[in-house]
């Protein structure tokens, strides 16, 4: 009976001494797995690092920051857009702006709302304004000449249309406390480039479904066709007409808030009737007016303006010949309404009717 005791016991302490082994190596392994994660997460910062390593803070302190500006605003009023810089484009800009205020007033009295919900700006510390960037309208020229301001490169020769939308990284307002965006938008000069409606509107097209829907579209190019009841295939997402396009655009459902940006109307973009912007620049005329901002923040001597003809992304949709092959395919009755979902960029930014609308009333 002792003996049996005897064996008992001995197992007994057997089996504790294989648990506590067992549990050694539990936690030998565990301490093996953390130290691997933390190995490897170690590695994927630092690649992340290396990759992130051309990116910067731009954002200084609010007191370097009102030094700076204050210093910065010395040399150079806020409103200043003397003649001997820019000649013939302080009354351009005189009537621009003031075009726009007049017609925000009367679009405010006429019950319109504008509800404070732009896009954020991007801005630049150094040369002190705000750029609202409105696809469609040179935004990738702009953003060429960011990254040469902000010091990110020498030149913008060599940069490409993909490189300069998703490698880079720009400042914007999004990205400041309220503060630090009531101290900018009252010293710096805040800028926007516009486009004649109907000319941009053909730009997006050509550019998002020719000649084939991009992949980010498709569900874009859904809406379209369901739009217009038309069967969705994988082979009619690649084949949306401009008739089409025009149709979904003034579909009851499709809203100013269900619309991409590259196709949204340039007011709501960029809060056109809540900003008090200072230079409005026109595609019309581009190269000139361009010129004439850079000169206005003392930039013209750092970097010029590209030439926008050259560009290898530009769809050519303001020429003529092209713009009548497009909008020939659409019904009257479905351009004067999308007039009309538009109209009030027409308005604010002093673009006449379009001549195959001649016979449509404003507002």
């Amino acid at each position: 009976m002792a003996s049996s005791n005897t064996v008992t016991e001995k197992g007994d302490e057997s089996c504790k001494m294989l648990r506590r082994v067992r549990g050694r190596k539990v936690v030998l392994i565990g301490i093996g797995f953390s130290l691997l994660a933390t190995f490897v997460l170690s590695k994927m910062l630092g690649m992340h690092v290396g990759l992130s390593s051309h990116r910067r803070d731009f954002r200084p302190s609010i007191n370097t920051l009102n030094a700076k500006i204050i210093a910065n605003v010395k040399t150079f009023p806020r409103n200043s857009l003397n003649e001997s810089e820019a000649g013939a484009a302080v009354e351009l800009q005189e009537e621009r702006r003031g075009n726009l205020k007049s017609a925000c007033v009367k679009a405010k009295k006429a019950g319109k709302r504008f509800d404070n919900r732009g896009r954020p700006l991007f801005y630049n510390d150094d040369y002190n304004f705000m750029y609202c960037a409105i696809p469609k309208v040179a935004a990738t020229s702009w953003k060429r000449v960011l990254l040469v301001l902000q010091g990110e490169t020498d030149s913008i020769d060599n940069l490409f249309h993909k490189e300069v939308q998703h490698r880079y990284r720009y400042p914007t307002t999004r990205g400041l406390t309220y503060e630090e965006q009531k101290l900018r938008f009252s010293m710096y000069k805040t800028f926007l480039f516009v486009r004649e409606p109907f000319h941009r509107i053909l730009s997006a097209y050509r550019d998002k479904f020719e000649p084939q829907t991009q992949k980010p579209f498709k569900r874009y190019a859904a809406y379209i066709l369901k739009a217009n009841g038309k069967p969705i295939t994988t082979q009619s997402l690649n084949l949306v007409t401009f008739a089409e396009f025009v149709q979904y655009l003034i579909h009851p459902v499709t809203t100013y808030t269900s619309m991409d940006m590259h196709w949204k109307p340039m007011h709501v973009l960029c809060d056109v009737c809540n900003i008090d912007y200072h230079f409005v620049g026109k595609f019309e005329t581009l190269q000139e007016d361009a010129s004439n901002f850079l000169r206005l923040v003392k930039a013209s001597d750092v970097v010029s303006f590209p030439n926008y003809e050259n560009d290898a992304h530009v769809t050519n949709s303001s020429s003529s010949d092209i713009y009548n092959k497009y909008y020939s395919t659409v019904p009257h009755n479905s351009l004067v309404r999308l007039y009309k979902k538009y109209e009030l960029d027409f308005l604010l930014f002093g673009y006449p009717i379009p001549d195959i609308l001649a016979t449509v009333e404003r507002s």
